[in-house]
């Protein structure tokens, strides 16, 4: 700015203190998508040509960002909801794909063809109508669900479009391209043989059913795996041979395709399948409670990486004793599925781990979210009920680096995006307004949520963007009077300065050009209530937060 020393009058009050992990971490920003109803955020990912892609289920009419209406207008149910952004979180476009019932929780796969197709899975209540083509498999239409999968072309519109299922409930899927082209498509059915399904359950409970499609949609085979109890699948791994891994967890006991006792209620499960549909192995994992498989991913040394939850005690394959209610519990296991070490993660409170990522350099992401505040694995309070949790952890599953997310509600984190830079996109669905991490209002009641963040560790290979406030400073602090906040700059940028009241909620939002060099902000406190202030600046180069204090 020009003039050196700008006066800002503040008329809000009272502050909360800002924690650790600062000198690891730059935020750039954060971002809101909803209408006026719920929308659930399910999947980020990007293509291999950088594109940025978000997709959710949205019960949204025209509103707020939303901006086509839902298929059925009389009876509004879910559509998946699919948005183009580019790196600062702007809506390039955006699709509305459904029929007359719900579809909900899509999983999103970028096919490597050059033309940059996408596929979409997702569970439909639906029968023929707006982007559906093919009735609903049930003998008593939109009472039950089936798998839908829709090819879409680079602007989202749909070229083609399959219903498969049987005569109950087919849900919760899963999608993947194997190397020779077929797709698969996975997910929990409890129905009998009839339709698309030509194979029976095992028992009356769900078990995974797979089916493997050609290039254009049409089922080569299909094939159920489970036992006498319930199965939940919830990853696909492909192999290059065209065998592929399926991962979810099992109540089961030996019984069909599960070989092992159970260890407890719910235990995480994996199948090792070859490409004609075949059980080559199956391996489990457990402690005596409640173990839950939420996301499995392939690791540099062709095993996997199992995350979840456990609620169980010390028992089983389960080795540390519970940190709070629920704890995320990591398993890694080799190409043979034998485990090679597990590790538990919590607080004082419920931590759900729902995915996972192999680290640019070594080590791995996990993430999930969490209600836990400041003890134990968790370094941080909490923002107001759950908020997204992430860890870094090295490759024997050390704790290296966590960082929670979050405003004055419920903030459910779904996936992260990795750049190309190397910054990430934490991504999920939030119920808060404008507080604390989270600087936009609700739009509705449930929103999709975006953070963007670096974390800067020479170790992994993660680079970020360049520094721009070199030092800040609020002198004098505390204060009963005037306070300077100083700042010493690298380069002539754009910034944010914001303030925070004792709740997070930003009270007060600011814009300015800065020139290089040594700045000051003179901040009029004399007619703050004494207590705590959170004082931020955000840039390009990511943030700076100082507390200033107060007394009367």
């Amino acid at each position: 700015m020009n003039k050196n020393i700008t006066t800002l009058i503040l008329i809000f009050s009272f502050f909360s203190c800002v924690r650790s992990n600062a000198q690891n971490y730059n935020l750039f920003w954060d971002k809101t998508f909803g209408g006026d109803s719920r929308d659930w955020s399910s999947v980020v990912s990007t293509n291999i040509s950088g594109d940025i892609f978000i997709i959710g289920d949205s019960q949204s009419d025209i509103s707020g960002d939303k901006n086509s209406t839902v298929c059925n207008t009389l009876n509004p149910n879910s559509d998946i909801w699919m948005l183009k952004i580019d790196v600062d979180g702007n809506i390039l476009w955006q699709k509305d794909i459904g029929s007359d019932s719900d579809e909900r929780l899509p999983r999103l796969f970028h096919l490597n063809n050059g033309n940059k197709e996408m596929l979409f899975s997702c569970f439909t209540a639906s029968n023929i109508a707006c982007d559906k083509t093919e009735p609903n498999r049930d003998t008593i239409p939109l009472l039950t669900n089936d798998y839908w999968l829709c090819l879409l072309d680079s602007n989202g519109t749909v070229v083609w479009n399959k219903t498969l299922g049987g005569d109950n409930y087919d849900d919760y899927t899963q999608i993947t391209q194997l190397t020779f082209g077929e797709f698969l498509i996975g997910g929990e059915s409890n129905s009998p043989a009839g339709y698309d399904k030509t194979i029976p359950n095992y028992s009356i409970s769900n078990d995974m059913w797979v089916v493997k499609l050609d290039n254009t949609g049409n089922i080569l085979w299909n094939n159920v795996f489970g036992g006498d109890g319930a199965e939940y699948l919830v990853s696909i791994i492909p192999d290059i041979d065209g065998s592929f891994l399926l991962a979810g967890s099992s109540s089961s006991d030996v019984s069909g395709d599960v070989s092992q006792t159970s260890q407890g209620s719910l235990d995480y499960w994996v199948i090792k399948v070859d490409n004609a549909g075949n059980k080559i192995w199956d391996k489990r994992y457990g402690g005596s409670g409640v173990d839950k498989c939420n996301y499995a991913v392939r690791t540099s040394d062709n095993g996997y990486l199992l995350c979840g939850y456990t609620v169980s005690p010390l028992s089983g394959d389960v080795s540390e004793a519970p940190k709070g209610i629920q704890d995320y519990w990591v398993v890694k296991i080799d190409s043979a599925g034998n485990k090679l070490w597990d590790k538990r993660y919590g607080g004082n409170g419920g931590s759900f781990g729902t995915w996972a990522a192999a680290a640019n350099g070594s080590g791995y992401w996990i993430g999930g979210y969490s209600n836990s505040s400041n003890v134990i694995d968790v370094s941080e309070p909490s923002y107001g009920g759950s908020d997204y949790w992430l860890l870094k952890i090295d490759d024997s599953g050390n704790k290296l680096w966590d960082k929670k997310f979050g405003g004055s509600a419920d903030d459910y984190f779904s996936s992260m995006l990795i750049g190309a830079d190397s910054t990430m996109m934490a991504f999920g669905y939030s119920d808060s307004g404008s507080s604390a991490i989270k600087t936009a209002p609700s739009k509705g009641w449930m929103d999709y949520w975006m953070v963007k963040f670096s974390y800067t560790d020479s170790t992994t290979g993660l680079s970020h963007h360049p520094e721009l406030i070199s030092e800040m400073k609020i002198l004098p602090n505390p204060t009963n009077g005037v306070s300077s906040l100083e700042l010493n700059l690298t380069k002539s940028t754009d910034a944010k300065l914001e303030i925070l009241d004792a709740s997070g909620k930003v009270i007060l939002r600011s814009e300015y050009t800065f020139d290089q060099g040594y700045q000051i902000v003179q901040l009029e406190t004399d007619k703050l209530e004494a207590g705590y202030y959170f004082v931020r600046i955000l840039t390009v180069g990511g943030s700076k937060v100082k507390k200033l204090v107060i007394i009367r």
